[in-house]
């Protein structure tokens, strides 16, 4: 048999009370006048029968939840996004809100706004490629009264983290040249959100690596595909270059178990170096020098955005966010 929810009338005749005071004592609402012992009946009753608030109804009355809804574009759950995602959890949580993280699909940006009419957020994260015309007015009907984009662009009407994929590019190239390699090889994967990312990583390599008076040029395929072993293979014996920039961490494994299984050197023939700096990264054989973000401070940082824009001691504008560094390793 079913057990049947307790509602707001078990806990006032288990408490011997009304239900406007249970209301009243459970929603928080100052200025009654309830004694300490009527309180303290309230809150016994209610944990005794395992009575919680009802979550839709507070939502309704207040036309917001409590809940942030962080939404990520479908990149691989990897180390860099697995720390991401418990970072900004945490720290949300530790502020009063409840975090939901919602998983953006490529090809239906209008996810982003059904589900914050599913959930009425008071708070909404998401990729400055979501916010398509129209979206940020749908989003704030949803109820959200703080939104913060992150991406490429700036979002008007949104408070906007400005996150350049290309400054990754430029850095790793930059570590590259001031050792010496003036011959360097991107390589960059192809499709969706990360072929994307790919390309802009790209962009500021290739910018960085002609700023620097050296030769550029990139070969895109997918990862752990024949297509990307024999893209390879054929561009390094026309070419052999000094150093590969891998688009990511994965991608910089691969290429180095492939340069090893031809019996080149690695940094002595060919230098590497990867992006994300993932825990693998120290382990592999050689260890792969890696661009690392400051990812756990931005988190932080973000969390406690979400918190100024509530009350209002911020007002919507737009910051360069996520610094780079270089972790140099055998690789390179």
């Amino acid at each position: 048999m079913t057990r049947r929810r307790p509602t707001s009338s078990d806990v006032a005749r288990e408490a011997g009370v009304s239900r406007t005071t249970v209301s009243y004592v459970l929603n928080g609402v100052s200025g009654q006048r309830i004694t300490e012992e009527t309180r303290a009946k309230v809150l016994g009753a209610a944990e005794r029968l395992g009575y919680t608030l009802n979550a839709v109804a507070r939502t309704l009355q207040r036309g917001h939840s409590s809940v942030v809804l962080f939404a990520l574009p479908p990149w691989p759950l990897g180390p860099p996004v697995a720390e991401m995602v418990s970072t900004i959890s945490r720290e949300l949580s530790l502020l009063g809100y409840t975090p939901l993280v919602f998983v953006e699909q490529d090809t239906e940006r209008t996810n982003l706004v059904r589900a914050c009419h599913e959930v009425q957020p008071i708070g909404v994260i998401a990729p400055s490629s979501n916010f398509q015309p129209g979206i940020l007015q749908k989003v704030c009907a949803s109820g959200a009264r703080a939104v913060i984009s992150y991406g490429e662009e700036a979002v008007r009407g949104a408070y906007s983290l400005i996150v350049s994929q290309a400054a990754v590019g430029a850095c790793a190239i930059e570590y590259l040249l001031a050792r010496g390699h003036r011959d360097i090889l991107g390589v960059i994967p192809t499709g969706g959100e990360l072929g994307e990312l790919g390309k802009r990583r790209s962009a500021g390599a290739r910018e960085a690596c002609r700023a620097g008076g050296s030769r550029y040029r990139a070969i895109a395929a997918e990862l752990h595909q024949p297509a990307l072993e024999s893209a390879l293979r054929r561009t390094i014996s026309l070419r052999c270059p000094e150093a590969i920039f891998a688009f990511n961490d994965e991608t910089g494994f691969v290429v180095i178990r492939h340069l090893t299984d031809w019996g080149y050197r690695v940094p002595e023939d060919i230098a590497v170096i990867g992006c994300d700096d993932s825990p693998a990264a120290a382990l592999f054989q050689p260890s792969l020098t890696s661009v690392r973000f400051d990812i756990g401070a931005s988190w932080t940082a973000l969390a406690k955005l979400i918190r100024q824009l509530l009350s209002e001691e911020l007002v919507t504008g737009s910051a360069e966010w996520m610094n780079t560094q270089v972790v140099a390793r055998s690789s390179a």
